[in-house]
């Protein structure tokens, strides 16, 4: 799936882009590589991924004009999944961790390396371009 950011450019699985990532109230730009793009939809115990081409379930829905349900197509996301690559605008340093048990019983923060990042608000996502 190819998705279009808010200049124009295309991007898809394996593209370089850039995100915004906040921290507490500070706010940065970080770059990452695409890893997976799907749609979703909400079912009834949760978020459901739609496989590519599969149309969207229909839900039922309350309408409040008519007092009655009605059938309609369920909402939809897309989902973008990236691995950041620790490349940030204001130089913070990005790592995930884990704490470890030692031989003496204590624990030990153990460094595991940068996770993929799921985004759900895609709107502010820009490709890199050459």
């Amino acid at each position: 799936m190819k998705l279009t950011d808010w200049r124009g450019n295309e991007y898809g699985v394996g593209d370089i882009i850039l995100y915004p990532r906040i921290s507490g109230r500070s706010c940065e730009i970080s770059e990452a590589t695409v890893v997976d793009i799907w749609e979703t939809y909400r079912g009834d115990r949760g978020w459901k991924r739609l496989a590519e081409g599969e149309p969207v379930p229909e839900k039922e829905y309350w309408n409040y004009a008519e007092g009655a349900y009605e059938r309609r197509p369920a909402a939809t996301e897309i989902r973008v999944k990236v691995q950041p690559n620790g490349r940030g605008s204001r130089q913070f340093y990005r790592t995930d961790y884990d704490y470890k048990r030692t031989p003496e019983g204590s624990y030990e923060r153990v460094e595991t390396g940068i996770k993929p990042v799921t985004l759900n608000i895609i709107e502010n996502i820009t490709a890199v371009t050459a």
